[in-house]
């Protein structure tokens, strides 16, 4: 599931680099947080400007730097309406580094008759495994 699912990220980010996703210019990103560090993985948690949002976009890197899509959709994982939230399991599930630093962002999307619109990048945030 896991396998299908990263590949589904990765076709969507292929097809945005290749045109077919509009920038939604303008579109402020999320306020993004770390929630927890946990052994079963980092939880994160965002705050949406908007609330109009089809879904979000969550990258992980290893420099702060550069990134890798790892969950797009999340629509329906809320605190409440406005707060939304990831845990990127990742970290326990196929072993990432212990004790290592690795960095997020998250942008928000709608879609629309023209494709689909991009909010910018939220803040990077860093969290340590362990």
């Amino acid at each position: 599931m896991k396998k299908i699912k990263m590949f589904l990220v990765a076709l969507v980010v292929m097809l945005g680099l290749q045109g077919a996703v509009a920038s939604a210019g303008g579109v402020s990103g999320p306020e993004l947080w770390v929630d927890g560090v946990f052994s079963a993985g980092v939880r994160l948690a965002w705050q949406s400007p908007a609330g109009n949002e089809a879904g979000f976009a969550v990258e992980r890197g290893t420099d702060g730097v550069y990134f890798s899509p790892i969950a797009y959709g999340l629509e329906g994982k809320q605190y409440n309406p406005k707060t939304y939230y990831f845990i990127d399991s990742y970290v326990s599930n196929y072993g990432l580094e212990r004790g290592g630093e690795y960095y997020y962002r998250v942008r928000a999307f709608k879609k629309s008759k023209s494709g689909t619109q991009f909010s910018s990048y939220s803040n990077v945030v860093s969290a340590k495994t362990f």
